[in-house]
C-alpha cells in the first residue's frame, strides 16, 4: 500500500510540474504556438481538458517506468547508470510516441522537436541529479544511524 501512495505522490508531483510548465508556456507563447501545436490550441487563455488528461497519462507512464527501474528487481540486475540510460531512452520514446499519437505538433517542423528534445534533456538531467542527491543523503543518514546504533551496542557491552 505504501508503494501505491508513493507512486501516486510522484505522479501528482510530475503532473503538477507539467501543468505549471505548460501554463507558463501557454502564457508566453500560446498565441504564437496555437497554429503550430494542439497543446496550445486555446492560445494564452487555457489548456484543454484533453491535453490535461494526456499530460496526466504521460506523468503516470513516466512514473510507472521510473518505479519499475527503481524496484528491487531491477536494482539487483542492472547498475544504476545503465538503469538511468535505459529509463531516459524509454521515456524519450514514450514522449515521441505521445507527440505523434496525439498530434501535439506538426511532425515536419524541426523547431518543436529540437525544443522538446532540449527541454526533455534538461528536465531529465535535473530530475536525475535531484534523485541522486536525495539517495546519497538518505544513504548517509542510514549510515550515520547504523554507526550510532553500533556505538550504542558497544557501550551496552
Amino acid at each position: 500500500m505504501k508503494k501505491v501512495f508513493e507512486l501516486s505522490k510522484d505522479v501528482l508531483f510530475t503532473f503538477g510540474i507539467l501543468i505549471l510548465i505548460f501554463t507558463v508556456l501557454a502564457l508566453a507563447v500560446g498565441k504564437k504556438a496555437a497554429d503550430i501545436s494542439t497543446l496550445f490550441m486555446y492560445g494564452d487563455k487555457a489548456i484543454s481538458l484533453g491535453i490535461i488528461f494526456q499530460l496526466f497519462g504521460l506523468s503516470l507512464c513516466v512514473n510507472l517506468l521510473k518505479s519499475f527501474f527503481n524496484s528491487n528487481f531491477m536494482i539487483k540486475r542492472i547498475s544504476r547508470t545503465i538503469r538511468h540510460i535505459i529509463l531516459f531512452i524509454l521515456v524519450f520514446i514514450l514522449l515521441v510516441g505521445m507527440i505523434l499519437f496525439f498530434n501535439w505538433f506538426i511532425s515536419d517542423d524541426k523547431l518543436p522537436w529540437i525544443l522538446t528534445s532540449v527541454a526533455f534533456i534538461i528536465s531529465f538531467t535535473v530530475s536525475t541529479v535531484i534523485t541522486e542527491l536525495k539517495q546519497k543523503s538518505e544513504t548517509n543518514e542510514l549510515q550515520d544511524a547504523l554507526i550510532m546504533h553500533l556505538k550504542h551496542q558497544e557501550e551496552i557491552k
